[in-house]
């Protein structure tokens, strides 16, 4: 042993010399490749047709342009045939085909690349078998629809070598034409009922296809449903189907149909295996009348959230071997209850982080898998455009993406994960927020129940009667005409009472139509109430739910509309003698109006005005006064309608100056100016808008009685939404964050005074408001977020002097301005 090692050490002593002796200097280069021999020919490949029809191609080399290309019989290793071909650059591909090979013989396909100038190459070689050649289509086996009792269409491939059919049963030799043979099909005729007939196709005496089929009437046979376990089969209602017949388990199941089943049209076969193929034969009266080849699916595992309880994870963790990725820094995930549906769901909270080429960190689900299969997701998303994705690390890539359904389309979806051949673990995970997850499942193999299945079509719902008005006892009727395949309909409506609670009423139903009580009816509270139906199949194989139709309930409110009301002027100087006027439209079907002012006695009337007198005015003090106006029904039937109200405000001069005020009204005449447009009021607008004498355009924007907006790469927007006194009132908003030269409102002042606006964020969450006098900013004060009143934020503006300007904005994007108020400061 000793010895071994030492001559080993010398070995290698001796070696390392010789590579130290030989080594180039670094700066050295390798102007050429020295070879003595072609390289091999590369991607060498076989088809092999009809069993003994071998195709051969390759990648040919631009060192070589000959390659012979040999067959040889592994059996004694003799030469079949040999040829030697020319690369003619025409092609990325070369090809070459053998035809009419031996049957039942083993062969080696050997490609050599040949070289003039060096040795030739290395062979590359293929070994394959020959079949009995079969040149009937689909392997011989006759598709039921060419076959009838009597007749039966033999197909091969067309232009085929072949003289004749030879066919049993009395039949015997049926020379084919040249048509025949060029087309490659003929029919049979003549043949018997229930008789089966083995046919071979022929060339002289060289059987070169054979097939075998039974003569009979085939019924229209189709898989209906299956799983890892079952089969469902089923025939159309002109077929006879008396018995049937399963192969491919350890023993063929055999049956003979009931009265029922044979009613029914339809059989399921249970306790199979997974992913197993079978063969089903239809007989009727003993007679063969269809064979249909199923493969059953892979078995299933399923994380049914409906049924968890609910919880909310900060951290990673494990249940029934699935892996929730949390992690913690706020990015929780959550299992909630589903209000609609009366059932729980998973809630990842937002879309998964995620880095190119890797696996998503949190919010996200993991499980592992040891092989190809399919994911079925069963979700909702609140959106559209969103996406799940599956990361497969075996795979190292993102299978998707697959868009998740919106509500109406609630139900499944489906994520092949195909090619993985070992262990791995898959990561579900979201580019955008898809709230509602009721379920995961794994399918093993290549298929998952409803996978390819067609939806059902979408019910067409009808209410019957449409609209009630508001306390009728009147029973309302849904309905639709039934769904072709459908067995059963989910229905589901939302009302609200009149107590302001919501009754969510669901079911399932056999029959298309579903009738909502009368004491329910008389109960909802006025408003427009949609009821969805979804109809849903026997099984999900072959059909999947429909989207969901629906049909609306009108209740017609028997309370009259509100009055809109309107004072001109809304603002009086303390002590001045100005008279004040309210103003309304006429309600539809009011017969007079009950006006309140300053909490006095109601009048009632039947005119649309009402005066307060310059005198009254004059008495008032500073501060505001409301006006309300309430529309009286000229039906028993109807109801009064809400006050209307709006404000009379009298202020006190509090020193030298004009007082300013731009309210509601104002921003409503702008509004109106830009034709209510509810999108972005721009510098592109100022087209549309209507000039008036109080509204004018500027370069970058518009004027209004001495207020002036400017653009200057800002916008505003326009809407109604709730003021300081959760009246909804016109406002104008900030669409975006300005400052001194842009997305701003200003005025010029004459003196000192105070500003006081009336506002409230765009969004959820609190937004500074500035305003600068000159060039010089205030201390901005908070507005706060909308889903509340605005607020009147005052600012001190003492440093004003006459022809100051005074410019208001956003410090971070939207802001809804109400009303602007100024007011000169005492001497």
């Amino acid at each position: 042993m000793k010895k071994i090692i030492s001559t080993l050490i010398c070995t290698f002593l001796i070696a390392g010399s010789a590579f130290l002796a030989g080594c180039h200097d670094p700066e050295d280069t390798i102007d050429e490749l020295s070879l003595d021999r072609a390289l091999s020919p590369l991607n060498f490949e076989l088809k092999l047709e009809a069993n003994v029809n071998a195709t051969f191609t390759w990648t040919p080399l631009s060192s070589s342009k000959q390659y012979k290309l040999s067959l040889v019989k592994t059996g004694d290793g003799s030469t079949y045939r040999e040829i030697v071909l020319t690369d003619d650059g025409a092609s990325t591909k070369m090809t070459y085909k053998f035809s009419e090979l031996p049957g039942n013989t083993d062969f080696k396909g050997v490609l050599i690349a040949l070289s003039t100038t060096t040795g030739n190459s290395k062979p590359v070689e293929i070994t394959f078998s020959t079949g009995v050649e079969q040149l009937f289509l689909n392997d011989g086996v006759v598709a039921d629809d060419d076959i009838t009792a009597t007749t039966a269409m033999m197909r091969w491939i067309p232009e085929s070598n072949v003289t004749h059919l030879d066919v049993d049963n009395g039949v015997g030799q049926v020379d084919l034409d040249a048509d025949a043979i060029r087309e490659g099909y003929y029919q049979l005729t003549g043949l018997t009922n229930g008789t089966t007939y083995t046919v071979n196709l022929c060339r002289d005496d060289a059987v070169r296809g054979t097939c075998t089929f039974v003569a009979s009437d085939k019924a229209t046979v189709e898989v209906i449903d299956k799983s890892g376990s079952t089969i469902t089969v089923a025939w159309s209602e002109q077929d006879n189907v008396t018995a049937l017949k399963l192969d491919g388990g350890e023993q063929p199941v055999e049956v003979t149909l009931t009265e029922a089943e044979k009613i029914a049209r339809k059989y399921r076969f249970t306790d199979l295996s997974a992913q197993t193929e079978y063969q089903i034969t239809f007989y009727n009266a003993g007679v063969e009348s269809g064979v249909l080849t199923v493969k059953t699916l892979g078995q299933a595992t399923v994380w049914d959230f409906t049924t968890w309880e609910i919880t909310n994870w900060i951290e990673t963790v494990t249940i029934s071997d699935l892996t929730i990725q949390a992690n913690g820094s706020g990015k929780n995930v959550e299992i909630r209850a589903d209000a609609d549906f009366g059932v729980n769901y998973l809630d990842l909270r937002g879309k998964s982080t995620i880095k190119d080429g890797e696996a998503p960190t949190d919010r996200a689900l993991k499980f592992s898998v040891s092989g190809e299969g399919v994911v079925v997701i069963d979700c909702y998303a609140n959106g559209s455009g969103r996406n799940f994705y599956a990361w497969v690390d075996a795979l190292g890539t993102n299978v998707g993406p697959v868009e998740a359904p919106v509500l109406a389309d609630k139900g499944k979806i489906y994520i092949p994960c195909m090619g993985i051949t070992r262990n791995a673990s898959i990561y579900l995970w979201t580019d955008a927020t898809i709230n509602h997850i009721y379920s995961i499942q794994w399918y093993e193999g290549q298929e998952a129940p409803g996978q390819h299945a067609t939806p059902l079509a979408t019910p067409v719902v009808t209410a019957a009667p449409s609209e009630v008005t508001l306390g009728d006892e009147t029973p309302v009727i849904f309905s639709w005409n039934p769904v072709p395949n459908a067995v059963n309909y989910d229905w589901r409506i939302k009302i609200t009472n009149l107590d302001e609670t919501v009754s969510t009423l669901s079911g399932t139903v056999d029959v298309p139509s579903v009738t909502i009580p009368s004491d329910i009816v008389k109960n909802a509270k006025a408003g427009s109430y949609s009821m969805s139906v979804v109809a849903n199949p026997e099984g999900e194989y072959k059909f999947k739910p429909s989207s969901s139709g629906s049909a609306t309930l009108t209740v017609a409110d028997t309370k009259l509309k509100t009055p809109v009301v309107t004072l001109t002027p809304n603002r009086v100087e303390m002590s001045s003698s100005t008279e004040v006027v309210a103003s309304w439209e006429a309600v539809t079907d009011a017969a007079s109006y009950d006006v309140s002012f300053n909490g006095a006695a109601v009048e009632n009337q039947s005119g649309t005005t009402y005066t307060i007198s310059a005198a009254a005015v004059a008495a008032l003090a500073e501060g505001s006064y409301a006006i309300s106006v309430v529309a009286k029904p000229a039906a028993a039937e109807k109801q009064a309608s809400d006050a209307g109200t709006a404000t009379l405000t009298i202020f006190k001069s509090a020193g030298p100056g004009t007082s300013y005020f731009w309210g509601a009204d104002d921003l409503d005449a702008i509004w109106t100016g830009f034709g209510k447009s509810t999108g972005d009021i721009n510098a592109a607008s100022l087209d549309t808008m209507v000039e008036t004498a109080d509204l004018t355009k500027d370069a970058d924007g518009f004027s209004y009685k001495g207020l002036s907006y400017l653009f200057g790469g800002g916008k505003c927007k326009f809407a109604q939404n709730n003021n300081s006194e959760g009246v909804k009132a016109t406002r104008i908003q900030f669409g975006g964050t300005g400052s001194l030269t842009k997305a701003n409102l200003s005025f010029t002042v004459d003196a000192p005074g105070i500003l006081v606006l009336e506002a409230v964020s765009g969004g959820t969450s609190v937004r500074p408001l500035a305003v600068a006098v000159g060039d010089t900013e205030l201390m901005p004060q908070d507005t706060p977020i909308n889903s509340g009143n605005a607020v009147k934020l005052t600012y001190d503006c003492t440093s004003a002097a006459n022809g100051s300007k005074i410019t208001i904005y956003s410090k971070n994007s939207g802001i809804n301005i109400f009303s602007i108020t100024w007011t000169p400061s005492a001497e």
